[in-house]
């Protein structure tokens, strides 16, 4: 079986491993299968923090990070604690943002995950 990509589900490691190698698991019952199931999962969530539960865990994790673009550009500019903003953009995103007349704005709140959509809603 190929664990090299952590981010492959383990139910398509586990097939892949069945049909390469059907002889090592025809004696496989689904306990056996389970517990290979969860030793994958164990193992991929050892190589990535705990997600998030609340705006406040997001804050304090944003404040934390470093990201940069590819122009070497920080991409998170605020990240304000009191009034529970983050604010993706790049200070030239921003200037630019600033030099304009008119701006066209389209917002996708589907797209955001459940944590954003639910204080959106309480604000």
């Amino acid at each position: 079986m190929d664990l090299n990509d952590e981010l492959e589900r383990p139910s398509k490691i586990i097939n892949r491993g069945t049909l390469t190698k059907p002889e090592l698991t025809q004696t496989f019952t689904g306990i056996d299968i389970n517990n290979i199931h969860q030793c994958l999962y164990r193992s991929r969530r050892s190589l990535y923090p705990k997600l998030p539960t609340n705006i406040i865990e997001v804050i304090n994790v944003m404040n934390e990070l470093q990201i940069k673009t590819v122009q070497d550009e920080n991409f998170i500019l605020v990240v304000d604690s009191v009034n529970k903003i983050i604010c993706f953009l790049t200070e030239s995103n921003l200037k630019l943002l600033c030099s304009v007349d008119k701006i066209f704005v389209d917002v996708h709140l589907l797209t955001v995950q459940n944590i954003f959509f639910s204080f959106l809603l309480s604000t």
